[in-house]
């Protein structure tokens, strides 16, 4: 009997005659149907099994639009052999419909990425529960829901390249085919564009802020949540995405100087969502009623630092007519109001740092304090619960409390005293302390919430309710806090602390109100000027300011 050649040997044969099957054989000395046939049973492809390019997919660059006008693309995905969510996809194309009303658009498209996910190699009762077996149709050949047709963008067929350049440093990789189950879908795209920033068709919404040139704007990479249903293997893997998957899509905006903007449309089950273009807040509803003006559920402004904001921030944030008054949130959380750089711990020991802070007058603790409270006042709107998450910068004066010398400290040394008796005085009396709470209400303030450390504060409505008292510093146990391990508690959960806009599972974590704090200057850097909003319904986006704007 001849011998049968292996794997190995049929992928050379077909590589050395150009995947040509009847030459491929003949030198094997097997009958071609023979070649065919083995190549099934082995689990070999019996298309080309060779091929390559001399230079990577090209880009699809679109053209910016004209002096004064906006660009708009609706980035989606589908996923193979599953039913569309029907509502939410048409909800999809009336927004992008009454995005086209607005004079200043000069076009906005919708446009749909596919992925694959291979359900056929589980078909078999023995994998899954009983009453959860796959459909039928995932036993036939690959295919999409016709509803997605005209929206598809990913057929090179048609387009060319399936990877566009929407603005000369963003691109949409529609190209990008990676398994819904992926835990974290971003995992290892950080530089999949170079230097550009990336969006990414997927079933899960993520959200990364990349490092970069301290000079150059934020770099973040993003996926896009789908518009087709839940269909995944009953096992592990599948059941965990299944728990993720988002009926989802990004809004990217595009101006005629190229200067971009991108937030996700985060919709519930029966297709509904809100979004904020221009500031003014719009409402598809599951019948798909489009109605505009309505209020929000809360903002977490990214890290304050009160006296070292950026004045373009603070402007965009607070200024009449800005973010707050646009907005109009029910809440208002502040992280890391108090900076206390004037006698930070950090800089203790540095004499060039301490000589620069004295040199600039920036090393008055009282003088701080009374900066802070300035802009404190200056956020209140009486529509507004102001709440001050309690943070590790809030915390900063207990440890000079504790360490500091008044003595060798002489223009704070009476400031250092009269707090050091208040802390003594609370302790007696078992008051709780808190050193940024006492300033503030020394000084006046009777409208804000300060938060005690760990204090639960919840908002949005009872189903869909976001925990947004946990500052991001501390993490379970005393361990270090990260948006990892917070994620892990199964809240859905607003937090600050890392300067970085990041969502990532059910948390999210909002960025800085300055890019420059000097610790941080001239490294490269992650930080990203970016605040979360949350919408009555309780979903969330990420804001991140470009150009002095929060959007187009």
């Amino acid at each position: 009997m001849t011998k049968l050649p292996t794997a190995e040997e049929i992928y050379v044969a077909l590589a050395e005659n150009g995947d040509n099957k009847t030459a491929a054989a003949r030198q094997l000395g097997i009958h071609r149907q023979t070649l065919r046939e083995l190549m099934v049973r082995l689990g070999m492809s019996t298309k080309p099994t060779t091929g390559g390019d001399v230079a990577s997919r090209p880009l699809n660059k679109m053209l910016l639009p004209e002096q004064g006008k906006i660009k708009v693309y609706i980035l989606t995905s589908a996923q193979n052999n599953t039913k569309v969510h029907k509502r939410f996809l048409d909800n999809l194309v009336i927004y992008r419909d009454y995005r086209m009303k607005d004079d200043r658009v000069e076009s906005a498209a919708l446009m749909i990425s596919r992925f694959t996910y291979n359900k056929t190699a589980f078909n078999n009762d023995w994998m899954v529960k009983p009453g959860t077996e796959p459909v039928g149709d995932d036993h036939g050949k690959v295919f999409y829901d016709p509803a997605i047709s005209e929206y598809v963008c990913d057929d090179p067929a048609l387009h060319g390249s399936c990877r566009y350049e929407l603005a000369p440093d963003l691109w949409w990789c529609a190209e990008a085919n990676i398994l819904p189950t992926a835990v974290n879908p971003l995992s290892g795209r950080d530089s999949y564009a170079g230097t550009a920033s990336a969006i990414f068709p997927h079933a899960k919404i993520a959200l990364k802020s990349c490092d970069r040139m301290f000079e150059e704007s934020p770099r973040i990479v993003l996926t896009t949540g789908a518009c087709t249903q839940l269909n995944y293997i009953q096992r592990n893997a599948g059941q965990k995405a299944e728990f993720h998957h988002t009926y989802g899509a990004v809004v990217v905006e595009v101006n005629s100087d190229g200067h971009w903007w991108v937030r996700h449309i985060n919709a519930d089950r029966y297709g509904s969502f809100y979004d904020c273009p221009g500031g003014t807040v719009v409402y598809l509803s599951k019948n798909s009623d489009l109605t505009e003006g309505h209020a929000t559920e809360a903002i977490n402004w990214g890290d304050v630092h009160a006296s070292e904001i950026d004045p373009i921030v603070e402007e965009v944030n607070w200024g009449v007519g800005g973010a707050l008054d646009t907005l109009r949130p029910k809440h208002q959380l502040l992280h890391d109001f108090l900076s206390f750089r004037s006698q930070s711990h950090h800089e203790r020991t540095k004499f060039g740092k301490r000589y620069l802070k004295w040199l600039r007058g920036k090393d008055i603790v009282e003088d701080e304090i009374v900066t802070t409270y300035n802009l404190l006042q200056k956020v209140h709107r009486p529509w507004c619960k102001t709440v001050v998450v309690n943070s590790n910068h809030d915390r900063h004066p207990d440890r000079w409390l504790d360490e500091a010398d008044y003595k060798a400290d002489l223009p704070n040394a009476k400031f250092f005293l009269r707090m050091q008796l208040a802390r003594v005085i609370a302790m007696e009396t078992g008051d709780h302390w808190d050193f940024f709470k006492t300033c503030m209400q020394y000084l006046g303030d009777t409208k804000t919430r300060f938060l005690k450390k760990g204090e639960s504060y919840k908002i949005g409505p009872a189903h869909h309710l976001v925990e947004c008292g946990l500052h991001g510093d501390a993490g379970p146990n005393g361990a270090r806090g990260s948006t990892r391990n917070l994620a892990r508690m199964g809240n859905r959960i607003n937090k600050g602390h890392d300067h970085a806009a990041t969502i990532l599972d059910g948390a999210c974590s909002a960025g800085a109100c300055q890019l420059n704090l000097d610790y941080n200057e001239g490294d490269p850097t992650n930080w990203s000027i970016s605040h979360i909003l949350t919408y009555n319904n309780g979903k969330r986006t990420i804001l991140t300011q470009r150009a002095g704007r929060l959007w187009a």
